[in-house]
């Protein structure tokens, strides 16, 4: 369908990217978007690769009579619209990360990157990383960003996930991958009846990151396995913040 199009009509409010965008851009196809699209703007530049106009029925009509009767000017900034796709990569996102990393410890000495979770006595790194659901099978978008993330850090580390499983179901400890290990504890009966009040006072929404935040207390289990899987590792990552306080009373190193 891109393919076909004469130019790719976008018109999100404040949307964060919009792959669509970078769809359209990639098939040689210039994007019609307004000016309140949000990071659409970050793509589309007026008059080169596409045209960003008032967000009203009037200007979009406007624009799209104009557009549609120069099939010439559509050409060109489909081209142009294709080489700004093509700006966006792997290779140049990593880039970037480790650009801004040098220039981090450039900026703040070494002492931002503690020798002992870089290069520790044991030779890997240890992490130890908690998170409010587990991550296998990795079915859905939080899952799989999990999962693929640190099973990529784990070609240079020690990783243990430290989740909060589902009440009901037994704690549980398996591998999913080599250095790469997880451990879910699930809630005790007083945690899971304040999740549920919770959840219904809310129209039965899940609730579940919340009430790791408002009834941490509660979680003893979780508690007692991070310090003991604490003991043996060198950095704590909260994948989410709803368990920071947890860690933070436990933990006091990176």
């Amino acid at each position: 369908e891109y393919s076909r199009a004469a130019l790719v009509p976008f018109v999100p409010y404040d949307e964060d990217m919009g792959l669509i965008t970078l769809e359209a851009m990639a098939c040689g196809k210039p994007v019609l978007t307004v000016h309140d699209a949000g990071g659409v703007g970050e793509f589309v530049r007026d008059g080169v690769n596409g045209r960003i106009v008032e967000p009203t029925e009037k200007a979009l009509a406007a624009a799209f009579d104009a557009l549609l009767a120069d099939p010439a000017r559509l050409q060109a900034w489909g081209q142009a619209a294709q080489a700004s796709a093509a700006e966006v990569s792997w290779q140049r996102t990593a880039q970037g990360l480790l650009a801004a990393v040098e220039r981090g410890q450039r900026a703040f000495g070494e002492e931002c990157v503690p020798a002992r979770a870089v290069r520790p006595a044991g030779g890997r790194p240890r992490l130890l990383v908690v998170n409010t659901f587990g991550v296998y099978p990795p079915d859905n978008g939080g899952k799989k960003r999990m999962f693929y993330l640190y099973r990529g850090v784990a070609q240079w580390a020690e990783v243990t996930l430290l989740n909060l499983g589902c009440w009901g179901q037994e704690a549980s400890e398996r591998w999913l991958a080599p250095h790469l290990r997880e451990v879910c504890i699930p809630p005790g009966e007083g945690f899971a009846r304040a999740e549920q009040a919770l959840s219904k006072a809310l129209g039965d929404k899940p609730v579940t990151d919340v009430a790791a935040l408002l009834y941490g207390a509660q979680l003893g289990a979780l508690r007692a396995a991070f310090q003991t899987l604490a003991q043996a590792c060198d950095v704590v990552v909260c994948e989410h913040g709803y368990l920071a306080p947890l860690a933070q009373a436990a933990w006091q190193r990176p």
